[in-house]
């Protein structure tokens, strides 16, 4: 039996940036990218696939800068920087842990609890068998034991 933790959701920022030569070439970048975006875009990512965990992700842009270095002289070069800030709305996950499932309770009862050894009034034990029986026990075996 595998077991994990909650997840703890966080908001991942991050930034794409594109450089373009000419104004038309970052322009049509840009019109292939924003109009995903309305104002978020989702995607389905298997998170953990030791537990088949699948989730909707989104991908909100917050905002898009434009940056042109271009001043006007012919021997410096033209850059056309635009910046696109992202938030990835995401979870955070703990290690996934592996252990035998219990199968055996057993709980004792006492009469008083003094300073010295208390005496035990019964225990109950129930034990899991793996099969349904047919007096609809769900496949556990319980025995009492009284001590007095």
């Amino acid at each position: 039996m595998s077991t994990q933790y909650t997840p703890v959701p966080y908001n991942m920022n991050f930034e794409l940036f594109i450089m373009a030569k000419n104004s038309d070439d970052g322009i049509q970048i840009i019109e292939q990218i924003l109009p995903f975006f309305q104002p978020e875009y989702t995607v389905s990512i298997k998170e953990v696939p030791e537990m088949d965990i699948v989730r909707d992700i989104p991908f909100v842009l917050n905002s898009v800068g434009y940056e042109d270095t271009y001043e006007g002289d012919f021997q410096t070069r033209r850059a056309i920087i635009y910046t696109l800030s992202f938030t990835a709305k995401s979870y955070v996950y703990g290690p996934v842990t592996t252990a035998k499932p219990i199968t055996k309770v057993q709980a004792d009862t006492y009469s008083d609890l003094p300073a010295t050894a208390p005496t035990r009034v019964q225990r109950f034990t129930v034990e899991a068998t793996g099969t349904g029986d047919d007096d609809d026990n769900f496949g556990f075996n319980e025995s009492t034991s009284e001590w007095v």
